[in-house]
């Protein structure tokens, strides 16, 4: 456990229910006063104290469990709203001092630092969405399904470019409208037409900027690139 200094004496950080909380004993040694004090406070005003706001109760086995103490008649933890109204007979200057350390050194500590830790969790998980955002932007797996496509295409022979008006082969569009009737919908409704023609460039190993020039011919299972000259 963290341990926080507090008028010279090192403080355990103990936390219970997502706060932090003291045990008498912890009162008595960072004020300086003989045991018992603390309890001795609390029992005297004890109905005034709210179970579960002010303070909370484990017994024997969860104080040995959860805060490795040895308590047989069980663990009393006070909260910040319980130590103010155990210390509030404490009116020496030391008793200020030290009030004034323990909340804003250790109650109210712990506090900022669960915002730190929720607030570094929360970018943590928008970090982790824009990373699968950006993955997704990258056609890459689609790039893997349109070389199944055409792979697909090719060995099952479907409509030749002799089947489309263009006597020297497809464009590129035209085997997009292929790729859309007989595969798309069945195998690959998430392919967009833009990474369709990214990827047909990149299998072929035409540049992308040159896609409106490109004519594919049949050559037995394959198709392959030809530029078509500017007249």
């Amino acid at each position: 456990m963290n341990e926080i200094v507090i008028n010279q004496t090192a403080l355990t950080a103990r936390e219970y229910s997502g706060q932090r909380v003291l045990t008498f004993k912890d009162i008595d040694t960072v004020h300086g006063r003989p045991d018992g004090t603390a309890r001795r406070n609390f029992n005297d005003n004890k109905k005034h104290f709210i179970e579960n706001v002010d303070y909370f109760v484990r017994n024997s086995y969860e104080a040995k469990e959860e805060f490795n103490i040895i308590a047989p008649n069980g663990l009393m933890l006070v909260t910040e709203t319980g130590y103010l109204m155990i210390v509030k007979s404490f009116t020496d200057d030391l008793a200020w001092a030290v009030q004034r350390q323990l909340v804003n050194a250790y109650f109210r500590n712990r506090i900022q630092t669960a915002d730190l830790s929720a607030l570094a969790e929360r970018i943590g998980q928008l970090e982790e969405r824009l990373s699968r955002i950006e993955s997704k932007s990258v056609p890459d797996r689609d790039e893997q399904e349109i070389r199944l496509a055409l792979d697909f295409m090719e060995s099952e022979c479907v409509p030749r470019p002799d089947k489309y008006p263009y006597a020297d082969g497809v464009t590129i569009t035209v085997m997009w409208h292929v790729f859309r009737k007989y595969c798309l919908e069945r195998h690959f409704p998430t392919v967009h037409k833009k990474n369709f023609l990214k990827a047909v460039c990149k299998y072929f190993s035409v540049d992308f900027s040159e896609r409106n020039s490109l004519l594919l011919v049949r050559n037995g299972y394959r198709y392959l690139p030809i530029t078509v000259k500017e007249k």
